[in-house]
C-alpha cells in the first residue's frame, strides 16, 4: 500500500477506502488525503495529526488507533502502521503503511472493562454487606441492652406521667432504630428476596423514614393512606 503525500502538505494520501473497510466501493472515493482526513472522528483528529507530525519531523515511529466514519454513519476502529520514504533532502516523498480494522477487538475492550467494572461493584456492595452486617450486631446488641434496662426501670419505678412518657419514647426509638438496622442489611444484601404480596403503605412509611434526613422539611408531612393497602 503506497501514499503520496500531497504537494501543499506533509500528510499522505491513502488507499484505505479502496479496502472497503469502510464500507465503499473502489469507485466511490477518491484517494485523496482530504476524503481520509474528513472522516476521522473528532476527539481523534488532533491526535492523529500530531503522530503524523511527529513522523515526519522527528521520524518518530507512526502508528496510532482512532475513529473512521463507516459509510452508514457508526464510527470503526482503525490501527495504522507506517513509515515514510525520503528524498535526498530528507523529505518525505513517499508513505507506506497499514491499516487494520480493530473494531471487534476495542469492543472486547470496552466489555472486559464494563465487566471489571461490574465486578468491582459486586466486591465493594458484598464488603458494605459484611461491613453492616458486623456492625448492626454490635449496634443490637447495645439496643438490646437499652431497651432491656429501660423496661426493668419501667416496671421498678412507681408510676408517674412524665417519667413513664419519657421512658416510653427511649423504647420507641429504640424499636426504630432495630428497624432502620434491619433496611440497611436488607438494602445490601447480595441474596435473591422473595416475591410476595405487600402493604405499599408500610412500605413508603418505611422509606421515609430511611430517607427523611435528605427530604426538604414541606415534604415530611407526606401520607401514603392513599394508596391501596396492598398489592
Amino acid at each position: 500500500m503506497i501514499r503520496r503525500p500531497p504537494r501543499s502538505t506533509l500528510f499522505p494520501y491513502t488507499t484505505l477506502f479502496r479496502s472497503k473497510q469502510l464500507g465503499y466501493e473502489d469507485d466511490e472515493m477518491q484517494n485523496v488525503y482530504e476524503e481520509w482526513a474528513s472522516r476521522i472522528h473528532p476527539e481523534d483528529y488532533d491526535r492523529v495529526m500530531t503522530s503524523l507530525k511527529d513522523h515526519f519531523g522527528w521520524n518518530r515511529p507512526y502508528e496510532v488507533e482512532y475513529r473512521l466514519r463507516h459509510k452508514n454513519g457508526s464510527y470503526v476502529w482503525i490501527l495504522t502502521r507506517g513509515a515514510c520514504v525520503r528524498d535526498e533532502q530528507g523529505r518525505p516523498r513517499r508513505m507506506f503503511g497499514s491499516h487494520s480494522d480493530v473494531t471487534q477487538r476495542r469492543h472486547a475492550e470496552d466489555q472486559v472493562r464494563h465487566a471489571e467494572a461490574q465486578l468491582r461493584h459486586s466486591q465493594k456492595m458484598n464488603a458494605l454487606g459484611t461491613l453492616a452486617g458486623g456492625i448492626a450486631h454490635d449496634f443490637n446488641n447495645i439496643l438490646a441492652a437499652l431497651m432491656g434496662y429501660t423496661e426493668l426501670i419501667l416496671n421498678k419505678v412507681p408510676y408517674e406521667k412524665t417519667v413513664q412518657g419519657y421512658l416510653t419514647e427511649v423504647l420507641n426509638a429504640g424499636a426504630r432504630a432495630k428497624e432502620l438496622v434491619q433496611q440497611i442489611l436488607t438494602f445490601s444484601r447480595q441474596s435473591e428476596g422473595q416475591k410476595k404480596p405487600v402493604h405499599c403503605q408500610q412500605v413508603v412509611q418505611e422509606v421515609l423514614m430511611l430517607i427523611r434526613a435528605t427530604l426538604p422539611q414541606a415534604l415530611l408531612p407526606f401520607k401514603s393512606s392513599c394508596l391501596h393497602p396492598q398489592v
